[in-house]
């Protein structure tokens, strides 16, 4: 809780100190004139970190595969100051894969049951991150000309995920051994409609951009999620950890 304190207080200093230097226009006395807007793209690669909730199990353990994820979106960059601004997004972000949930429970000395459970699920979420955002606008030079203006940006800040669509199939084995008999079963689409990740996680973003020419970025971000983005009643929790990479184009 101290470090977060001490993160939006920083936050609110640094954009306090960028608005002392903003350049106003028109009528208009509450709106900067230094703004950007555009249209973002961008895959995701997932390293989710996965805890088991303990339920009586003597044995437990949880694992997961996703597929690569796909995101689109808008982004508004409002510049404070020469090299700080506050830059927005609103993403609409696709993902799916599978995790593996296994219990071994010890009923008593000659009695063992043991359930897998096998999920697959996907996620349509809409991401909001609020970056704090330096950035480094230059004039390259290339083969001896002057190129288009360039600009470097190194951008942080918290993310919130909400999940209004998420969907699971859930399939299951469940072995039972009582002495020397052993016995198994197997229930397939047991909750076609349950969700599998939570309505809403929280998390922080840490990423740099580069425009290249006349408009065209390219992006790369680091996500970690302070929340589980998965429900507790999967067995487990997980704390969301993705590598962002994409391209962008500023309208502006």
């Amino acid at each position: 809780m101290k470090n977060i304190l001490v993160l939006v207080i920083l936050f609110i200093s640094v954009v306090s100190f960028g608005q002392s230097k903003v350049r106003y226009n028109g009528l208009n006395k509450a709106a900067p004139v230094d703004y950007e807007i555009g249209l973002k793209g961008y895959a995701n690669f997932y390293f989710a970190k996965y805890k088991t909730i303990d339920d009586g199990a003597a044995e437990s353990n949880d694992n997961a595969s996703e597929s690569v994820g796909t995101g689109l979106g808008f982004y508004s960059h409002f510049k404070f100051s020469e090299h700080v601004g506050i830059q927005t997004e609103l993403n609409v972000h696709f993902r799916k894969g599978y995790s593996k949930s296994s219990r071994q429970y010890d009923l008593d000395s000659a009695h063992v049951v043991y359930k897998e459970d096998l999920s697959n699920y996907s996620t349509v979420s809409i991401e909001i991150p609020v970056y704090l955002k330096f950035h480094w606008e230059f004039t390259p030079i290339h083969r001896g000309h002057w190129k288009t203006k360039s600009q470097l940006g190194v951008l942080f800040g918290p993310r919130l995920v909400l999940n209004p669509s998420s969907k699971r199939e859930l399939s299951r084995s469940t072995i039972t051994r009582l002495y020397d008999e052993t016995s198994q079963s197997i229930e397939n689409n047991i909750t076609a409609t349950t969700k599998y990740n939570t309505s809403a996680s929280f998390g922080f973003s840490l990423g740099v951009d580069y425009e290249l020419w006349n408009g065209f970025t390219v992006h790369a971000a680091y996500y970690r999620g302070l929340t589980t983005h998965v429900r507790k009643s999967n067995g487990f929790k997980a704390l969301d950890n993705r590598i962002e990479i994409g391209i962008g184009y500023r309208f502006n």
